[in-house]
């Protein structure tokens, strides 16, 4: 039923409701797309087994029999919802939420809402069934009636809240409850603040959720540091729980004194992250698995952050643009198992990866413009894995490649300047797999009869002459390489490969 209503009149909304609501064996009512006019819902509707309120921006009554619907029988109010105003009344739709209690919530444009007391009313605190909430501005520049930190404070969750996600707010500060959060909200898992262009403020490590796992900073210009000093008393092994922190576009922000620990880090342009520490490895050092650092401007040699996580087993490496290394950085890398290197400008590797003694697996990709690769990879004798990935002017694989003696797997994918494989390929008697797509000058050689001997010692050789039907290959962000996986799980991954397209070369034995 959609477009139905005559705007002039809610009486004659609900009237009409009301009729189809009592017709004998009514079960499902969808009033969804009802944009403009001002729909009534009589309580008359919680008798349904299913309505459906989709879309209807401007619902003028909601009874308090029907807000309370099971959310299997009540769809399109919520989580989603989104604050409309008319430009003639002094209150907005935000009242519909009072008797709501729903386990997930997710409330935007908050730039609508036109006193602090309609964000009171919400009562969100004592909605102890939500786990999952989300408070969103869509526009920065619209004109607001409350300030945003004034309806943040009006705003604060309910104890029992597990992710919190806030986006588009433009104050300088939080509210208190939000600068304490951890004393107010202990059971957050996830929090995520993004948007936020003037934020000045961020809670210290010490007033985060003591069970906190997932935190990511996004589009914060303005914010200029998070402070890491822990009270007296407490012990940095209390935030042990958090597992990933991410960092986006925060130009401006640095961490003090200390890295928080971590198991997975993510930096994507907030350069101030990686440089502001001082030389040398603090007695704090933060244990890390996992780092992913993307669109930096200055030196690797420079990203003294790496000092600080000594225990790094992978490490991704996107759209940088020096990635010129020191003795140092070599050093805070030694325990590497997996390198990624992706969207990257340059026409050479800097020496460093070939003295990183421990890597297991490393991935090439997307470098357009790297022409050869490094004579110091030849050092890599732990490698088990090499996949190069769109490298397009990358005309030939060393001579030295035969003496990675641990490498069992090869991956070439798109590399179509590639058109041999070295004789010294024989030489990888522990290679167990071979996977070619998009490389026709390549797939040639390998299929001539002269070159099949060279690759009889290989279990498998995968090849996929069709760009549209083979699926690109998989980048785990662990190493886990076939050497360590059970033979059954490396037949359903071979099966897997060649549904996708890939076909198994007949070679010689």
């Amino acid at each position: 039923m959609h477009h139905i209503f005559d705007s002039s009149s809610t009486d004659q909304s609900e009237s009409f409701i009301d009729c189809i609501c009592t017709l004998p064996n009514m079960e499902h009512l969808d009033l969804s797309c009802n944009h403009h006019p001002l729909i009534s819902i009589p309580e008359s509707a919680s008798c349904l087994q299913k309505l459906v309120l989709e879309k209807c921006d401007h619902i003028a009554r909601l009874p308090e029999c029907v807000a309370k619907m099971d959310y299997q029988c009540l769809f399109g109010l919520v989580p989603g919802f989104s604050v409309t105003a008319d430009d003639n009344k002094c209150y907005t739709n935000l009242g519909l939420l009072v008797h709501v209690n729903p386990d997930r919530l997710a409330i935007s444009k908050l730039e609508n809402v036109k006193s602090p007391e309609e964000a009171r009313s919400v009562k969100l605190i004592e909605k102890h069934r939500i786990e999952d909430l989300s408070l969103s501005w869509f526009d920065p520049q619209a004109k607001r009636c409350v300030d945003d930190m004034e309806l943040l404070r009006e705003l604060m969750p309910p104890t029992a809240l597990q992710k919190f996600l806030i986006s588009g707010y433009i104050s300088a500060s939080f509210p208190d409850w939000l600068m304490s959060i951890g004393n107010y909200l202990p059971n957050i898992l996830q929090m995520e603040m993004y948007n936020m262009p003037n934020c000045k403020s961020f809670p210290p490590l010490a007033q985060l959720p003591p069970n906190l796992r997932v935190l990511t900073l996004k589009r914060m210009e303005s914010l200029e540091e998070w402070n890491t000093t822990l009270s007296i008393g407490e012990d940095e092994l209390m935030f042990r729980k958090l597992e990933k922190v991410n960092i986006h576009y925060c130009p401006r922000l640095r961490i003090k004194p200390h890295l928080p620990r971590a198991a997975s880090w993510s930096i994507h342009e907030c350069d101030n992250v990686l440089i502001s520490w001082a030389e040398g490895v603090s007695r704090n050092v933060a244990s890390s698995s996992s780092v992913a650092i993307e669109f930096s401007k200055v030196p690797l040699h420079r990203w003294r952050l790496l000092h600080h996580l000594p225990a790094i087993s992978y490490l991704c490496i996107a759209c940088c643009s020096d990635l010129t290394g020191s003795p140092e950085i070599s050093w805070a890398l030694r325990s590497l198992k997996s390198l990624r290197l992706k969207y990257l400008a340059q026409s050479e590797l800097s020496g460093w990866v070939g003295e990183l003694s421990s890597l297991l697996q490393l991935v090439i990709t997307q470098c357009k413009n790297l022409e050869e690769l490094p004579d110091s990879m030849r050092q890599l004798k732990q490698l088990q894995s090499l996949t190069l990935d769109t490298c397009c002017s990358l005309r030939q694989l060393p001579l030295w490649l035969g003496e990675l003696t641990s490498l069992k797997k090869l991956i070439i994918w798109k590399c179509s300047a590639i058109t041999t494989l070295p004789n010294s390929i024989q030489q990888l008697t522990n290679l167990q797999e071979l996977e070619i797509h998009g490389c026709p000058n390549l797939e040639q050689w390998c299929e001539a009869e002269e070159n099949k001997t060279k690759l009889a010692h290989m279990a498998e050789v995968l090849i996929c002459a069709n760009e549209q039907g083979c699926q690109p290959p998989m980048f785990p962000t662990t190493v886990a390489l076939a050497a360590n996986e059970n033979k059954k799980v490396m037949l359903e991954k071979r099966k897997r490969r060649r549904e996708s397209g890939f076909r198994l070369l007949d070679r010689v034995g």
